[in-house]
């Protein structure tokens, strides 16, 4: 059985050759890699040729990751496939040959890697932990635990049945590809009574941007995409971004409760998100990495970032009506 390895890529130099290694080193001889350029103008497509992947240029009215998913499913050989993210640190060794074992099982339709994360720098670390926060609230206040391990934390079938990947209907050509494309894979997984696998010792490391301007050029992408593809994101992202707006409000009401009684009712969330970052710090366990006192950092994060949200929704306002230019990784 043949797997297709497909990394999307945009001016990706400073990673692709190190996660291309990765793939290379790795054990399983039957896989070919691809990756769909979307016009990098740095070494990317000759760091990717030099490592023998096959390079396909991104196409269509719609340049997206999602576009470029798309492609490569298309010209994909193999009936698994495999989707890695082009900033991806790097794989671990049996991640392939593992994870193909498992589709020998008939009923079997996607395996989801045990998703690391490669934390380097301060700001990888910050936006790591503010994250990982709204995640371990939710699991302590639903379900009482204060553990949370990686897979609670990214769950994904990075690797997929090729066949199953066009019944679904591929990636949608928006901002939040990968969670419309969970959603009606959940749906299809559910209603066929098929199976997902869980491989803790397939590892994959991922990586977080590494500085801040890279945080806050994603968060106004991210600001940029949501809104348009709001009814694929479902209300819980729509509600998330729309109380991140929100957060310097509500953290510089803080110091005005004093003045007026509404800055009480105006601080009472962020009072509420110190008081789980104080959880949070004392009782947080799982996938800390070391490194859970960086989720103060987060105070620091809501109120650099905010400026770039708001930009990010500025420009889907003025590009209202051109999908392209909306969902451009370049920008």
């Amino acid at each position: 059985m043949k797997v297709s390895v497909i990394i999307p890529t945009l001016n990706e130099e400073k990673h692709i050759g190190k996660l291309l290694d990765s793939v290379n080193a790795a054990k399983y001889p039957r896989k070919e890699i691809i990756i769909v350029d979307g016009g990098s103008t740095d070494r990317t497509v000759e760091i990717a040729k030099s490592k023998k992947a096959r390079v396909i240029k991104e196409t269509g009215k719609v340049r997206c990751p999602a576009n470029a998913k798309n492609i490569g499913a298309k010209v994909a050989k193999g009936e698994i496939l495999l989707y890695l993210d082009a900033d991806t640190y790097s794989i671990s060794n049996n991640f392939i040959e593992d994870a193909m074992e498992e589709f020998r099982k008939k009923d079997v339709i996607g395996v989801v890697p045990d998703n690391r994360r490669y934390l380097k720098t301060f700001w990888s670390k910050v936006l790591y932990h503010s994250r990982t926060l709204i995640a371990w609230s939710r699991n302590i206040v639903i379900k009482r635990k204060v553990t949370l391990k990686s897979d609670e934390i990214s769950w994904f079938p990075n690797f997929v049945r090729r066949k199953v990947f066009w019944e679904i209907g591929g990636y949608s050509l928006d901002g939040v590809e990968d969670q419309g494309f969970l959603r009606r894979y959940k749906e299809y997984e559910k209603n066929r009574k098929k199976e997902t696998v869980y491989k803790k010792k397939c590892a994959l490391y991922s990586q977080d941007p590494e500085t801040l301007p890279e945080i806050l050029k994603q968060t106004k992408w991210y600001a940029r995409v949501l809104i348009p593809s709001n009814k694929k994101a479902g209300p819980k992202y729509i509600f998330t971004f729309l109380l991140s707006l929100l957060q310097p409000l509500f953290f510089v009401s803080i110091f005005l409760m004093p003045l007026h009684p509404v800055f009480i009712l105006l601080a009472l969330p962020y009072i509420i998100k110190l008081v789980f970052m104080l959880l949070y710090l004392l009782f947080f366990k799982g996938a800390t990495y070391n490194s859970k006192h960086y989720v103060l950092g987060t105070i620091l994060l809501d109120i650099v970032s905010w400026p770039w949200k708001v930009l990010g929704i500025v420009e889907y306002i003025l590009n209202i009506g051109s999908k392209n230019t909306i969902f451009s990784r370049r920008k």
